[in-house]
Parts: C-alpha cells; structure tokens; sequence
C-alpha cells in the first residue's frame, strides 16, 4: 500500500457516500468529506448514524470554497494529497472550480460519476445538448413530465402550448408557469410506482437529464414500458481526466497517484 494520503472527496450523491464508506472501511487515508450545505447542519450527523461512520480517519466539511482560489487555498492549507470529484453529474460549477484547482495547487484530481442511461431498442429517445434545446423539441398540446431539477425549469416556462407536470426535491417557483402541477419529492421507489404516477396525470412525454444509475433510471423504465418518448438532455462535456464509475478503479488511482507536488 501506498503512503497515507489526506483526500478531499467532494460529495453530495449516492457515489459519492459508496466510496466514502469504502475509503474509510478499507483504506488508512485520511477522509475530508465536503457537501455543498443544501442538506442543512444535521448533515454529518445523518451521515454518520445512517453508514456507521466512526473513525478518526474521517473528517466532514459543508459549505462552499470561494470558487476556484477558494478551493485551491483550502486544500494547501489542509495539506491536502488527492482531490475525487463526486458531485451531480451536472453539477459543472464546482466540477470546473476542481479542475482549475488541481491544476493552479498541482495536486491531482479523479472524477468518480455514475454510469450514463444509454437508449435501448425499446426506447424512443431525442438526445439534445442543452435545456433550452428541449424545451424547442417539444411538440404543441402535450403533457410533460419535467424531471430536470428545480433550477433548471425556467426554460420551459415559455412553452405555453404544454402542460407540466414538474418534480423536484426542493420547492419550484410555480408562478412562471401558465399549467403545471408541481409535486414536491423525490424519484418514484419502484419503476410500478413511476408508471402509476405517469398513468395519473396522463403524461405524454418525459424530459430528463442523463444523470444516470439509482432511483432516477425508474422513470426512464416507466417511459419504456408505456412507451412514452423521452427528450434526453446530455450530460455537459467535461476537460479530459481520470474519470471512474467503478470502485476497484478508483481505488487503483489512488494508490497509483502521486504525491502532491
């Protein structure tokens, strides 16, 4: 094995929390573990109680970094060795703030994302880059189920012709829009319980980020199996790096890594 190492992973999904708890149950590296402070002050200790964390290897941050400089000082001054970008696949602020980071404090860096959704023949997709593109390809007097976030509906709001029914974990701003229905929650547990959901509201279509993997991939089920069409929003494209969806790869870099310079 190698050195010990000092890690800031940068987390906030359901990877990022495997790997954590992998990190700390099967390695001796030190874990500095980093949210964005959306989940609120009883974040570790719901972390904690819910994986069983209790060890002096392991170190919770929340908060943001100031940006890119903000980053770079933090993990300088930490004595920080690797920097795992595990965020939202979409998540390209704080993506892009690791980058210039790692570079500007010379300490390298590995992203760990969740496997894309890929078309089969059962599946009547429109890939398209941006949100903006999806709202255009949507055809007139339909009803969508708008699974984007909240922060990225507005959009839609001057597709006027449609009905929405919008899903998001944190509350939407309703007044944008001229019909939709908004339900606050989180993605169906089952692809049975997506299906009778889309069955209620008599959806359509189905507009969807390619996020990838876990709860989410039950709508894209759903869809498949009432045969209604998704509008599929690709993932934006990120600088080339170590990037991993697997754990046994990962940890592979991290061994194999070099040291800070």
């Amino acid at each position: 094995m190698t050195q010990q190492r000092h890690i800031l992973l940068l987390g906030g999904t359901a990877e990022a929390r495997e790997l954590l708890e992998t990190l700390i149950n099967v390695t001796e590296h030190d874990i500095t573990y980093s949210l964005a402070g959306v989940l609120g002050s009883k974040a570790e200790e719901v972390l904690r109680s819910r994986m069983g964390i209790d060890s002096a290897h392991f170190q919770f941050r929340m908060g943001g970094f100031g940006g890119p400089e903000g980053l770079k000082k933090y993990m300088l001054d930490h004595g920080i060795d690797l920097l795992i970008d595990a965020t939202h696949p979409y998540a390209t602020s704080i993506s892009r703030n690791a980058i210039e980071a790692s570079r500007e404090a010379s300490i390298p860096l590995a992203r760990f994302v969740r496997h894309e959704w890929t078309e089969t023949t059962d599946d009547s997709w429109t890939v398209v880059d941006t949100l903006s593109d999806a709202a255009a390809a949507l055809p007139s007097d339909v009803t969508v189920f708008l699974s984007v976030g909240r922060q990225s509906i507005a959009p839609f709001a001057s597709r006027k012709d449609c009905k929405f029914v919008i899903r998001s974990i944190a509350e939407a701003e309703e007044h944008m829009f001229h019909s939709a229905t908004f339900i606050q929650g989180m993605p169906g547990r089952s692809m049975e319980e997506e299906m009778a959901l889309f069955e209620q509201y008599g959806v359509d279509l189905l507009v969807t980020k390619n996020s990838g993997s876990g709860k989410a991939s039950h709508k894209i089920m759903a869809a498949r199996e009432l045969h209604i069409p998704v509008i599929m929003v690709k993932r934006p494209e990120m600088p080339d790096g170590p990037e991993f969806c697997e754990i046994a790869p990962i940890l592979d870099w991290i061994e194999a890594a070099p040291a800070a310079s």
